[in-house]
């Protein structure tokens, strides 16, 4: 039995508690962190809510009642009278067992009731599949150990992928579920290409957009499928999207009719009348916006991932998989380049992109294998690293849902929030809370940095790049302000004493003496009279 070398040994521990490090940290806050904010009719989660919940108490999918019940949403549908959330229905069937128990175990139509189905088919439909996906990437064939583990600790640690899991929203199912298709259409086999289509189709289902990354994923790979194999996928595609038609069906008249043709928000119906449903030809607006801009820009929220864009070379020796995973990804990203509203509303970062991260963090396992060896590669990576873990821990310290006016929301949205003692709920106390993302914050930039850490002059390289994007982090909090702007202050404010019960409240009744329009009287005054008596100003 060889004695092992200090030197490697020592390199390559962090690398293998990456991966138990990402699970622990991450189930900790899935766990004890709840997606629900009284005062805040979430608009892409509640109707979705309501939906299961109306299945389990009156077996429809109308979610009329609910809306009566709990309050309006801009995000709904409508057709003969009815009501349906205007989200694609891929979710509900994980939904289900969580309104089913909080059915059980809660009045019926109670806020509490709600607050359980949110909180347990959270765990259903966007943990898990966060879940799932780490380990597919902790596990994929053909990739080094080093550099699959480093790609599950990104995803988990260092991306909005972590924020996304604790919301319910459809990225995190849709990117696990590209995620398994991938990885059973590189293995080439017709059963399991069935299986794969099916998936996709499912994918489709949950998000109409990834239609354009599920055809390429097939079409590259389609001279390693065969005939026979296409014609599986396509199968299995098939097999899974009818539970879309007969929703289209039932909900909308007709199989074909999807749930964006009936927006019953004027605003959204506008959106969706131009090109198809909204998605025009890429424009650099929308280029710029989810790449590098300061508010949804990747640059921002998950450096590393921009990476994974960068093409491999020629010569390097790449797995099957790699080449559908950038085609995939880059094919997204164009789509959702000309989509008008490609900023996705109130999120921690470029939600759109988010099913196709895995495939990007993929590839940069592979970049990393390929040329780590560089002193400046290091120190980049170092920086990176500790960036995309202050800014993806930082999104889950306060209320989550960052509007898409303010550039690198930790300095400009967050720091308020967390000023005025809001934090994420949590079955914990605000202190606790705090101290386990904090805590998450450290121990994932220790270990994603301490990947560079091969000898003396990797660790002094590795220092380097964390007091970089330390300092890069003190820079950006001096010198970008907070939005002045009357829309930025307003949802800042709304957050603020609406939302997270901040009091007292001094913001809207300041907003109330500075309106300069009729609108905007009305827009504050509509607010001020969803907060208490003794927070509205005095005549």
């Amino acid at each position: 039995m060889h004695a092992a070398t200090p030197g490697l040994s020592e390199s390559r521990r962090p690398t293998r508690r990456a991966p138990l490090v990402a699970a622990a940290l991450a189930g900790t806050v899935l766990v004890l962190g709840v997606n629900f904010w009284p005062a805040f009719p979430s608009p892409n989660e509640w109707p979705r809510v309501f939906q299961a919940m109306a299945v389990v108490h009156r077996g429809s999918l109308d979610i009329g009642p609910e809306l009566a019940r709990f309050g309006a949403s801009e995000d709904v549908s409508e057709h003969r009278g009815r009501a349906f959330p205007n989200k694609a229905p891929g979710m509900l069937p994980l939904l289900l067992p969580g309104a089913s128990m909080a059915h059980l175990l809660a009045p019926c139509g109670s806020q509490d009731e709600l607050r359980l189905a949110c909180w347990l088919g959270r765990l259903l439909a966007s943990s898990l599949p966060f879940a799932l996906t780490w380990w597919l990437l902790a596990s994929w064939p053909g990739a080094g150990t080093e550099g699959k583990r480093l790609a599950a600790a990104t995803w988990a640690l260092a991306s909005p992928a972590l924020a996304s899991a604790l919301t319910l929203f459809a990225h995190a199912l849709s990117a696990c579920l590209l995620l398994a298709a991938l990885r059973l259409l590189s293995e080439a086999r017709r059963r399991r290409a069935a299986l794969a289509g099916a998936l996709l189709g499912w994918a489709c289902a949950c998000e109409y957009a990834l239609a354009a990354p599920a055809a390429v994923l097939v079409v590259v790979l389609a001279r390693e499928l065969r005939w026979k194999g296409v014609a599986s996928v396509v199968l299995g595609g098939t097999l899974g999207i009818l539970p879309l038609a007969l929703y289209n069906h039932l909900c909308f008249g007709a199989w074909w009719s999807l749930s964006t043709s009936h927006e019953a928000f004027q605003a959204f119906a506008t959106l969706r009348q131009q090109g198809l449903f909204g998605i025009g030809p890429p424009s650099w607006e929308g280029l710029w916006g989810l790449l590098v801009s300061p508010t949804r820009g990747l640059l921002v929220w998950c450096p590393l991932a921009l990476v994974g864009l960068v093409p491999l070379p020629r010569t390097t020796s790449r797995p099957p998989a790699f080449a559908p995973a950038w085609g995939a990804a880059v094919g997204l990203l164009l789509l959702m380049a000309g989509f008008r509203d490609w900023h996705g509303g109130w999120f921690p970062g470029p939600r759109y992109l988010l099913p196709v991260l895995p495939f990007l963090f993929l590839r940069l396992a592979r970049q990393w294998e390929n040329g780590r060896q560089g002193t400046l590669c290091r120190v980049l990576w170092a920086a990176a690293a500790v960036w995309g873990a202050m800014v993806s821990w930082g999104a889950i310290a306060a209320f989550p849902y960052a509007p898409e006016d303010f550039p690198l929301p930790l300095v400009t949205f967050t720091r308020h929030l967390l000023a005025d003692g809001v934090c994420m709920t949590s079955w914990l106390s605000r202190p606790l809370w705090l101290g386990v993302v904090v805590a998450g914050a450290l121990t994932t930039a220790r270990e994603l940095s301490a990947q560079g850490a091969t000898g003396g002059r990797g660790r002094t390289a590795v220092l380097t790049g964390v007091l970089l994007a330390i300092a890069g982090m003190g820079v950006v909090a001096a010198l970008v302000p907070t939005p002045a702007s009357w829309k930025a202050r307003m949802e800042l404010a709304v957050v603020r004493e609406v939302y997270c019960g901040v009091r007292p409240a001094i913001e809207l009744p300041a907003l109330r003496r500075d309106c300069r329009t009729p609108a905007q009287c009305a827009t504050v005054d509509r607010w001020l009279a969803e907060l208490r008596p003794e927070a509205a100003p005095h005549p």
